[in-house]
């Protein structure tokens, strides 16, 4: 049986990875950083100021989901080579959530992804959704 590690591996290795010898790069939107059945919501908006990353999503709930799933949101750094994030950004029935970026991160490019998890137990979470590529603010 694969770690989830190796299963992650596996598929970004698959599916996010493009072009050919020497030449490869990484298809941003085709990465995941969290994979499974709860149900997501569709992003609305993504935008930074002020040195905060600002997410807003729809309301939608079907199956498993709820207004009371926690909101996940990571940004990726490529020119620093960090990521920031975090598991507890709010409720999905916020609508909207905010990360707060290293002020370091002035003039840099990040790779935001969203997703949510289960309420109650935490052991339920969906797919990631890629949110875009950004410029943190000067």
């Amino acid at each position: 049986m694969r770690s989830a590690f190796n299963a992650a591996m596996s598929y970004n290795i698959r599916q996010a990875i493009k072009g050919e010898a020497s030449d490869f790069e990484i298809d941003y939107p085709n990465v995941l950083v969290s994979k499974g059945p709860l149900p997501t919501s569709a992003i609305l908006q993504t935008s930074i100021s002020e040195g905060s990353l600002h997410v807003q999503w729809d309301a939608t709930c079907e199956g498993k989901a709820t207004l009371h799933d926690q909101v996940m949101i990571l940004a990726c750094n490529l020119e620093k080579k960090s990521v920031v994030y975090d598991l507890y950004t709010g409720k999905r029935g916020s609508l909207a959530s905010q990360l707060q970026l290293p002020s370091q991160w002035q003039g840099d490019t990040v790779e935001v992804y969203i997703a949510f998890m289960s309420a109650n137990d935490f052991n339920l979470v969906s797919y990631s959704q890629y949110a875009g590529r950004h410029r943190v603010g000067v």
